[in-house]
């Protein structure tokens, strides 16, 4: 699966009701082991402490806005998500991330998408990290769609509905790519996964098409499969925003190796977005490689699949070679 912006581990200061509960046992949610392994492996003793105040804060925003809580949702990744309903049985998602930037920034990014193919926000406390959403109804995925063909057509409907004018407050996607130089720093000799060769390659890319832009815009940051949702009423919608700005051709990144099975549609999508976007093919595969090797290097931090992304660059240097 293709790495989005990685989590950025932060030294962890309770705030809000955080204050309130630090003196509270751990409850007895059952939260799953997988999560929390995967919270403690990214945010370390910060992610544990804040799994502590997890049940509590849960409980807290439950009775705050008197929530029905239907239990948490399947593919859970940096942060908790609850399926919930209101008084007025209103299916809604309930929420939780880390209090920081990250949270903050998705915040401020659902606010500008107003609900204009987006799962539109119904209360928050930027403080501790809440988000309460509209759910989307019935909420399929666009990876349970089989034709390819008509994925592409929906996520390039999805991608243009939602485009909005950069906003100074956000942080750059030039700014992530400081995670190269954090790579190096933790290999020195050039002796890890990546090859130094790799990352040269990527800050190569970055600056040349940081050089040529047009211009920056809001973007999603990671519009894929899994985030673009079927609703009844409004159709393909949007959500979970990373909130950042840069060249729209690294928006269309996430979207061309997720759900990823072979060169073959990898090749497709690219020709695909190029015709129908009237997109520079050779530019976005740089634009690609670069994020891509990015997204490997925070992979092998992780101890995620930086093979098969290996894989995946070297396909693109296939499809540029052409």
């Amino acid at each position: 699966m293709f790495y989005s912006e990685k989590p950025h581990p932060t030294e962890f200061v309770p705030v809000g009701f955080f204050q309130y509960i630090l003196a509270k046992e751990e409850d007895t949610m059952n939260i799953a082991a997988d999560f929390k392994r995967k919270m403690m492996t990214v945010f370390g003793e910060e992610g544990e402490k804040w799994l502590s105040f997890l049940p509590a804060l849960v409980e807290r925003y439950t009775e705050k806005w008197q929530l029905n809580i239907e239990g948490p949702v399947d593919n859970l990744s940096y942060n908790y998500v609850v399926k919930a309903r209101d008084l007025e049985q209103r299916p809604l998602i309930l929420k939780f991330g880390i209090p920081g930037l990250d949270v903050t920034r998705e915040i401020h990014a659902v606010e500008i998408y107003g609900g204009e193919r987006f799962a539109k926000l119904v209360a928050f406390d930027e403080a501790d990290g809440v988000l309460l959403l509209e759910r989307l109804e019935p909420g399929n995925m666009l990876s349970e769609v089989k034709d390819e063909e008509a994925v592409i057509l929906q996520y390039i409907d999805v991608w243009k509905a939602i485009r909005k004018p950069a906003n100074p407050s956000f942080l750059t996607i030039y700014q992530w790519f400081n995670g190269l130089d954090e790579y190096t720093k933790r290999y020195p000799k050039e002796d890890g996964p990546i090859s130094g060769k790799l990352v040269a390659q990527a800050r190569h890319y970055v600056k040349e098409i940081q050089t040529t832009s047009a211009g920056d815009e809001l973007l999603h940051g990671d519009l894929h499969h899994y985030n673009i949702l079927y609703d009844q009423k409004y159709g393909w919608c949007a959500i979970d925003p990373k909130g950042i700005v840069g060249d729209v051709y690294f928006d269309f990144v996430p979207f061309l190796f997720n759900e990823l099975r072979s060169q073959s549609i990898l090749k497709q999508r690219v020709e695909s977005i190029c015709i129908l976007l009237r997109v520079n093919k050779k530019r976005l595969l740089k634009a690609s490689i670069a994020l891509l090797i990015l997204q490997t290097c925070w992979a092998v931090e992780d101890e995620g699949n930086w093979r098969e992304m290996l894989t995946t660059i070297q396909w693109l240097e296939d499809l540029l070679n052409e």
